[in-house]
């Protein structure tokens, strides 16, 4: 096992990846999730904003975040995706995720859902079935009885509705369990996704295509499986996390389960501004605020700015979360561009530039506009978040009282000198 954090490149001497390695690589590469090319001397890995499990023929490798702590993910995925206090802190044989191994937390909080649903009972729903019997069910179809009493049968066709737990809400946890078991590395947690396995095999049909079963889950939500939500809201998280390809009729999953830090990151900061943001503030994540149009005046492309800080109906913040090394690097004129545009399409207050550092930090970039004397100012605001996930609780997933104003002065630009110095 080869370790690494994100955002780091390493050499691994005395490496020669396969060919399915190298065409594992390649597909991965294309992604845009990790690259690894052979040289002289063995492998070279370059990790991006990915963190997660690839287990190759060759080497086995375990991308981490840049943390100090481990905790410090697990309290930022649980308070990002709202999911209940996370136990796992302590360091003993039996605990059933080790240190280090993000993607088993993620199995974890599956597994621990699933418990739940188990312990309210697994939904059923009633499927139309069509069965011969002897004794009378539901409805006859006299037709097919007559041919068959010519023949001297003595049962019955019968049309009629039974009530089972094969639903499409249970074949999407079968199939993310036997997805996800390749990549189990704790063997407590191995054991209770076998025996969830073992479980649900009795009584569900197994398919394999779980992007399939997502999609039609879109079509068939309502009131009798929202218990299933939280659970569902994991299984598509660890298919987004999978790298899939198709070829022809065959469906293929390639031995990596990558986590986006990006989708992490923006989720964290939706959370903290809903939560946080004054109550005369509206907070609208990932709607759009119109759009280009072509020369043949249809609409080609959509502006959908990760959040919307509106003030009596007026847009007060527009805002994106980009995961990248700004505090490093230079600004990505992509992403200014990108931010001037929405600050013209949506008229708002305050345009702003959310990424990660290490110690809080404030900056701005302003573009003049000939047809504008004021131009368009466009802030970065770096969030410091290791100091916040220090002060969420590890148990309770909240924040100490007196930090909250702090959060909402580093999110607005209101009173920047002071926001989180201490």
């Amino acid at each position: 096992m080869w370790e690494l954090r994100e955002w780091s490149r390493r050499d691994i001497p005395g490496i020669t990846l396969t060919r399915r390695d190298l065409q594992t690589a390649r597909i991965l590469e294309q992604k845009g999730r990790i690259v690894i090319r052979p040289i002289a001397s063995g492998v070279s890995i370059e990790a991006r904003s990915y963190v997660g499990l690839v287990k190759l023929e060759s080497l086995e490798l375990l991308i981490r975040p840049k943390f100090i702590d481990d905790r410090a993910f697990y309290k930022m995925f649980a308070y990002a995706f709202n999911l209940d206090k996370i136990d796992l802190f302590k360091e003993d044989i039996m605990a059933p995720v080790t240190g280090g191994y993000l993607t088993d937390l993620l199995f974890n909080c599956l597994v621990r859902e699933i418990d739940k649903i188990l312990a309210r009972g697994l939904l059923k729903r009633y499927r139309e079935q069509v069965d011969l019997l002897t004794t009378l069910r539901g409805k006859v179809d006299f037709s097919r009885a007559m041919e068959r009493y010519a023949r001297g049968a003595v049962d019955l066709p019968c049309r009629y509705e039974d009530l089972t737990c094969d639903t499409l809400e249970n074949r999407i946890l079968l199939s993310t369990l036997c997805l996800i078991t390749p990549f189990v590395s704790s063997s407590v947690l191995l054991d209770k996704v076998h025996f969830l396995r073992e479980f649900f095999a009795e009584f569900v049909s197994l398919e394999r295509n779980l992007g399939l079963l997502l999609k039609q889950l879109a079509y068939h939500s309502d009131r009798l499986n929202r218990y299933y939500e939280q659970a569902f809201r994991i299984c598509y998280l660890i298919y987004k996390s999978l790298c899939f390809t198709f070829e022809g009729t065959y469906f293929d999953v390639y031995p990596a389960i990558l986590f986006d830090m990006n989708n992490l990151f923006e989720r964290f900061l939706g959370r903290l501004l809903e939560e946080f943001a004054p109550p005369e503030y509206e907070v609208i994540c990932q709607r759009s605020l119109g759009g280009y149009y072509n020369r043949e005046g249809k609409q080609s492309t959509l502006l959908i700015p990760d959040y919307q800080l509106l003030q009596n109906g007026k847009c007060f913040i527009l805002a994106d979360a980009k995961y990248k090394l700004y505090e490093d690097n230079k600004v990505s004129p992509t992403d200014l561009y990108q931010l001037t545009v929405y600050s013209m399409a949506g008229e708002a207050e305050k345009t702003i530039i959310y990424y990660p550092v290490t110690k809080k930090q404030v900056d701005y970039y302003d573009l003049p506009l000939p047809h504008n004397k004021t131009g368009i100012r466009v802030y970065l605001i770096g969030i410091p978040l290791n100091l916040l996930l220090d002060k969420l609780d590890n148990y309770t997933l909240q924040f100490d009282e007196h930090f909250n104003n702090q959060i909402w002065s580093c999110l607005s630009l209101h009173e920047c000198d002071t926001m989180l110095s201490h």
